[in-house]
């Protein structure tokens, strides 16, 4: 699959997590085979939310989600995608800020809540 692509693939998979039609490990374990392996991930809050697949790193558009989308993405996707990363041996290279006390570098303990909330929730 050529670079665009994946581009297209991405974004169709995100917007139909967004629409609901996806839920979080749906759509994490399908971006992951699109990108034979998430190898990094970047969530910024609200403002950027990238994936990477170790050559070429991909933005899926979060401008123009409303607040419930973004926080489900928040609570769902991102700890989803981060725990496919962890279960393949690839923890580090996470980066997710998702507001005060939740985040991968000040307030590690926060994140890792929400990552074990969801993994029960998932059983992974």
């Amino acid at each position: 699959m050529d670079n665009g692509q994946v581009k297209t693939t991405l974004k169709d998979i995100f917007g139909q997590y967004v629409a609901g039609l996806y839920n979080g490990r749906q759509a994490a374990e399908a971006i992951d085979d699109i990108l034979d392996g998430i190898k990094g991930l970047v969530y910024k809050n609200t403002r950027c939310l990238s994936v990477d697949d170790g050559h070429e790193r991909y933005s899926l558009n979060i401008a123009g989600l409303n607040k419930k989308q973004i926080r489900r993405v928040e609570t769902d996707l991102v700890p989803v995608m981060h725990i496919l990363r962890m279960q393949r041996g690839l923890g580090h290279g996470t980066e997710a800020h998702l507001g005060k006390g939740c985040s991968t570098k000040h307030h590690k303990g926060g994140f890792d809540y929400l990552v074990n909330r969801v993994a029960m929730q998932y059983g992974m």
